[in-house]
């Protein structure tokens, strides 16, 4: 039996920029929100922007288009699982409010770094 680590087979090699992040999400700036990081480090944890990172450049990039705009609903694809999600944005997230019916998007997805089981036939 192998173990393998799931890997992005259209990787989307994308980058988010800090002030983009903080526009997104303002709670995660504030002045006490280093300290809340490097306790998470020290218990082997990531910061919520580290992980958004990590998944903007090694995710899986796939196609997403918006269905419905009462309530935003934006189906999105994995060709990992060869599945369609249907996923329903927040109003306060930026952009949700300019979101037109069949709009397209790019979804990234990130799988489970834990290891998975696989078989090995001779």
């Amino acid at each position: 039996m192998l173990f393998q680590t799931p890997k992005a087979s259209n990787q989307a090699n994308l980058k988010l920029s800090k002030p983009r992040w903080k526009f997104i999400e303002p709670d995660l700036f504030r002045w006490t929100q280093p300290f809340k990081d490097m306790l998470l480090m020290s218990t082997g944890k990531e910061s919520a922007y580290t992980r958004i990172c990590e998944t903007l450049q090694y995710g899986d990039g796939d196609a997403a288009w918006v269905t419905s705009l009462d309530p935003v609903l934006v189906a999105a694809y994995s060709g990992e699982l060869d599945a369609v999600v249907l996923l329903k944005a927040s109003p306060s997230w930026p952009g949700v409010s300019q979101s037109k019916r069949g709009q397209r998007l790019l979804t990234v997805n990130m799988y489970p770094l834990s290891k998975t089981r696989t078989h090995e036939f001779r």
